[in-house]
């Protein structure tokens, strides 16, 4: 995103990712998700949903590909307005919802949910959910939009009772929260991310993967 500088500015850590590649024969929406039943869509939240359906139709690249690292996996994807809900604090007025898909797409899984996962073979273990997100200024109106994908740890995800995208939403965070959270440019490529451990930042991603001689 144009912006990426406001999302980075703390320590970094090493990072385990694994990625598994899913084919889907028709579009779907891209992941479970339990939202809470208080984010109600009233009138003033649809007009600014509304406003940010023109702001994509005017932005909005070509085409929309979530990338695997080297570029070898794609997947085209669009937003399903019909799943968008706002969100605001004091700085920013947000729009979130879920994408549609179809292709072959990564699932950037936590190692200890792959590894749990490949003990057990139980898809339970293969939580990970991304979203379109727009990003309102509410000082300066400036807009921006972006990919947002939440890839739980397995202490998250058990904890969580397998429901680990509960109370989680770009402005705020279950303050159990462990795992990822990774940025995506609207076009697809990689910004940024950071790793939580506990609801609190432990590490900020900059690159999905590293050299393993580094």
């Amino acid at each position: 995103m144009k912006r990426t500088n406001l999302f980075l500015k703390k320590k970094s850590k090493h990072l385990k990712l694994t990625v598994f590649f899913a084919g889907l024969l028709l579009v779907s929406f891209s992941c479970r998700v339990e939202m809470d039943n208080s984010i109600l869509k009233n009138a003033e939240n649809q007009r600014t949903i509304e406003s940010m359906k023109a702001w994509y139709a005017a932005h909005q690249p070509e085409t929309i590909i979530l990338r695997s690292s080297d570029g070898t996996e794609q997947a085209q994807m669009k937003p399903e307005w019909s799943r968008a809900f706002k969100t605001q604090n004091e700085n920013y007025e947000v729009v979130e919802t879920d994408i549609m898909r179809k292709g072959r797409f990564a699932l950037h899984m936590d190692s200890s949910c792959a590894a749990k996962y490949i003990e057990t073979n139980d898809p339970k273990y293969m939580q990970c959910y991304t979203r379109m997100v727009f990003r309102i200024n509410l000082d300066t109106k400036d807009t921006v939009g972006f990919l947002m994908t939440i890839s739980p740890n397995l202490d998250w995800v058990e904890k969580s009772n397998f429901r680990p995208f509960l109370d989680m939403t770009y402005l705020s965070r279950n303050k159990q929260f462990g795992g990822m959270i990774l940025f995506h440019n609207i076009d697809g490529s990689f910004s940024n991310g950071w790793r939580y451990e506990n609801g609190k930042v432990t590490g900020k991603i900059t690159a999905l993967y590293e050299n393993p001689n580094q």
